[in-house]
């Protein structure tokens, strides 16, 4: 029968350097600086995506009138600068990296759990916000023109 080598023979030296490799969860920081950096990415990425999406629905644009007052062809002009909506979903995407990266090197789990979970909503973003916008659109153009039809008022549209 094999047992475990006694602590204070020879044998235990080999055992105590593979132990003081792995690091203790108090010998980690309670919250990483990746963390932060993912949380910090995440947060410029939906104010880039913000930023992007403006003008799907139409803000940043302005109407060139001529002289008369009367709109040109192709009187719409660009008022805002445009970000590309890759740069936010690259950023987006460092935060997820990030997050990862802070869930190894943090104490505290929690953290970089919601950030992971704020960088990844970042990422999917651009895909589900401008839909989920159109929909509440109509949504609330039905209500109103509902409840305008059941108060006898004027329709709508």
């Amino acid at each position: 029968m094999v047992s475990a080598p006694d602590p204070g023979s020879a044998g235990s030296a080999a055992w105590a350097p593979a132990a003081a490799a792995v690091p203790s969860a108090a010998a980690l920081p309670n919250v990483s600086g990746f963390v932060w950096g993912a949380l910090g990415l995440a947060v410029i990425a939906l104010v880039a995506e913000l930023i992007a999406l403006l003008p799907v629905f139409g803000v940043g644009w302005r109407l060139e009138l001529d002289e008369f007052g009367n709109l040109p062809s192709g009187g719409m002009t660009q008022a805002l600068p445009t970000v590309p909506l890759w740069l936010p979903v690259l950023l987006a995407a460092g935060g997820v990296a990030l997050a990862i990266i802070g869930l190894r090197k943090s104490a505290k789990k929690r953290a970089g759990v919601v950030a992971l979970v704020f960088a990844g909503f970042a990422v999917v973003a651009p895909v589900i916000v401008p839909p989920l916008l159109v929909i509440l659109g109509f949504a609330l153009y039905a209500s109103a023109g509902i409840s305008t039809e059941l108060s006898g008022g004027t329709p709508l549209g």
